[in-house]
């Protein structure tokens, strides 16, 4: 009988994969548009949506940054110069805090909030064209 929690065989991944970095800043490009679309009926609306739109480029730029940053690096770019796609990124684990998440939970933890803001947005302008 085996003690270990974590099956063996699974890949350990230190680093984030890239593809995650460019699916956030999709989903902050569309929480932006959906925001535009929604509320630009008015014509007050347009300093706090242009307000709202350069703190998003300012956090889609940071993402950017890091993600750049990351794959500049030799481990990072070296590990994922192989054929590592995001699914077999999502099937290892992935160290957090000196413990491991599946890669699959990871990606969850790391994109919920972001995914729940971009189509709630959505969401809330499709409400208001109903209404309108």
């Amino acid at each position: 009988m085996t003690h270990q929690v974590i099956p063996p065989g699974r890949t350990l991944h230190r680093w984030i994969h890239p593809a995650v970095y460019e699916i956030a800043i999709g989903l902050v490009a569309l929480f932006t548009i959906a925001a535009w679309l929604a509320f630009d009926h008015r014509n007050d609306a347009e300093l706090p949506l242009s307000m709202i739109t350069v703190f998003l480029v300012i956090g889609a730029s940071v993402i950017a940054i890091i993600s750049r940053l990351w794959r500049r690096r030799g481990p990072v770019s070296a590990a994922f110069r192989e054929t590592d796609t995001l699914r077999h990124w999502m099937s290892g684990d992935f160290v957090v805090w000196g413990s491991r998440i599946k890669g699959s939970d990871a990606l969850v933890d790391m994109l919920l909030p972001v995914v729940a803001a971009a189509f709630g947005m959505v969401a809330i302008g499709i409400v208001f064209t109903i209404v309108h």
